[in-house]
């Protein structure tokens, strides 16, 4: 539900650019109004409260305590629930925190380490790598694509960007009944397909940059997933940075950008098969859980039986 909170926001925000671009035409007026709104965010940084885990391996239970009161309530009996816990968890830091720090280490080169210590971790990360470059690539090059498949480029980027309210609790039902798994390669295979739809191409796209983010977040074990997220956003705008100059070529073959980013679908969707499905399984804690939900085989993955669980509802 997060992630369709998420991408909600920001397609509404995109709606709200394509009014604000038709009150300021000029870029550096709309530059300015555009960065205005980040200014808050400066501000409500410092409020925002560090997460339970993080105050913990850093040995601050006083803030932990306070922050599970913010969560259950302050009332006595809620009090007391907070106390125990805290301590509980005072209790496991003192006996296990240093042995799992030891064994887990910590920074940069620790986390690269561990995402190359095994096959199954080192092709998911490379593997998820791609669909997240790949999403945001089309979809930020179909957005770039969008004002110019009418007369008024405004109202077409607000069309463009107003569909994805349609594709959001479709893919949120779909993820969650049948699969992350095949709601995304469905998500992305439709996107390459149905290019000469413009608007039903940017539903799919949207639908597929939603379902990466819950689908990231339970392929990578607790220990690598703010790695892996950080390496997944930050690939994923170096590689889409190229896409207004791939939308340029437009210019003299409007077909050229749609079958370029139809061929990126297209292979986002086709490597997603492979990925394992997480609906339904804990999230996995280490390399080694982790390492227990394996990829697709390729024979499995396009076999009968592996193109009928992608339409298959779970009960």
């Amino acid at each position: 539900m997060f992630s369709v909170l998420q991408c909600s926001f920001f397609t509404l925000g995109m709606c709200i650019l394509s009014g604000l671009a038709y009150a300021f035409p000029a870029w550096k007026h709309i530059a300015y109004t555009s960065s205005s709104v980040l200014v808050p965010l400066l501000v409500i940084m410092w409020f925002a409260p560090e997460s339970p885990r993080w105050n913990l391996l850093n040995d601050r239970l006083e803030e932990t305590y306070d922050l599970f009161l913010n969560i259950l309530g302050d009332s006595p009996a809620k009090m007391k629930m907070a106390q125990v816990f805290v301590k509980r968890l005072e209790a496991v830091q003192k006996s296990e925190l240093k042995e799992y720090r030891l064994e887990t280490g910590s920074g940069l080169r620790e986390s690269i380490r561990k995402v190359f210590q095994t096959k199954q971790m080192r092709n998911k990360m490379l593997l998820m790598t791609y669909e997240w470059a790949t999403a945001q690539t089309v979809y930020i090059g179909l957005g770039y694509y969008g004002p110019g498949i009418h007369e008024n480029p405004y109202l077409a980027f607000f069309l463009s960007s107003a569909v994805e309210f349609l594709c959001f609790p479709v893919a949120y039902w779909y993820m969650h009944r049948v699969g992350r798994r095949p709601a995304y390669a469905l998500s992305t295979g439709t996107s390459a397909a149905l290019m000469a739809v413009f608007l039903v191409a940017k539903l799919s796209i949207a639908a597929a940059f939603l379902i990466t983010i819950p689908y990231a977040g339970e392929l990578y074990p607790t220990e690598l997933r703010a790695f892996g997220f950080s390496v997944g956003s930050v690939l994923g705008g170096l590689v889409c940075s190229p896409a207004p100059l791939v939308v340029y070529l437009g210019a003299s073959n409007l077909a050229l950008p749609l079958i370029i980013f139809g061929c990126l679908a297209v292979a986002g969707g086709i490597l997603s098969l492979l990925l394992p499905e997480t609906l339904g399984k804990a999230m996995p804690q280490t390399v080694q859980e982790a390492d227990e939900n394996k990829l697709i085989p390729f024979s499995s993955a396009f076999s009968p039986q592996g193109i009928k669980s992608l339409f298959t509802v779970k009960a």
